[in-house]
């Protein structure tokens, strides 16, 4: 009855164990996931994206150019995040004849509130007799439709560019989505005018024409492996179960 009894007691502790394990590794995972961990990422194709696609004349004219993600298949990532992209090509809007944006052409975070996330630069307007203009404001405001939220840590800067733009923000994507880029210039009147339109309304400016640039992509945490912990617990209970039977 002794031995039964410390059995019954062994068993009792190993599943006590086990539950503390279990608790303990849920805690630790609670306070990993409050930290943005990437595995991968900037990518076009993260594991799980369905369809996609753009409408829209440009980013820099009325309406903006607007990409569309469905079918996404959450279940692929743990976490699946989508943003401004800036590894590869830069994210800015000039009017001074360059092929591509440059220096304050290219866009620095902003701010970013409710489904939007504004980035702005500036850039001179580059005439058909070669003088510039004094500097306008530009900004290019991304507009997510879609269920999700912005987040914003030490890893998301991480991916900003010193050559090619900000990023600092992720969107977490926990839907399909739509996120349209608009990019617009500060008259002298202060009102904002998509740039594109706003430059071709202007004389003088026929010959050298304006740069538009810009990339996005998804960034994702993958689904992790069993890690020993969770190994440690089903030992344990397999244990106290071999015991019971004793």
């Amino acid at each position: 009855m002794y031995r039964n009894h410390k059995s019954r007691s062994f068993t009792t502790t190993l599943l006590l164990s086990a539950v503390v394990l279990l608790l303990l590794f849920a805690g630790a995972a609670n306070q990993v996931s409050a930290a943005i961990v990437i595995d991968a990422g900037p990518t076009w194709t993260p594991p799980g994206l369905g369809a996609s696609g753009s409408a829209g004349t440009g980013p820099a004219f009325a309406g903006g150019l607007t990409f569309s993600y469905s079918s996404i298949d959450l279940g692929a990532t743990a976490n699946l995040y989508y943003g401004v992209k800036a590894d590869a090509y830069t994210n800015g809007f000039s009017m001074d004849g360059g092929v591509d944006p440059s220096s304050s052409e290219i866009f620095r975070y902003s701010s970013h509130g409710g489904s939007s996330i504004v980035y702005t630069g500036s850039t001179q307007v580059r005439f058909d007799n070669n003088t510039y203009s004094a500097p306008y404001n530009t900004r290019m405001t991304v507009t997510i439709a879609g269920t999700g939220s912005f987040v914003q840590d030490a890893t998301t800067a991480s991916f900003n560019s010193a050559a090619n733009g900000d990023v600092e923000v992720f969107w977490h994507v926990q839907s399909d989505f739509t996120a349209n880029y608009l990019i617009e210039v500060e008259s002298p009147a202060n009102t904002w005018t998509p740039g594109n339109d706003w430059y071709n309304a202007l004389a003088n400016t026929g010959i050298y024409g304006t740069g538009t640039s810009v990339d996005d992509g998804f960034y994702y945490e993958a689904i992790p492996e069993p890690n020993s912990l969770v190994l440690a617990v089903l030992g344990l209970l397999g244990a106290g179960c071999l015991t019971r039977k004793k």
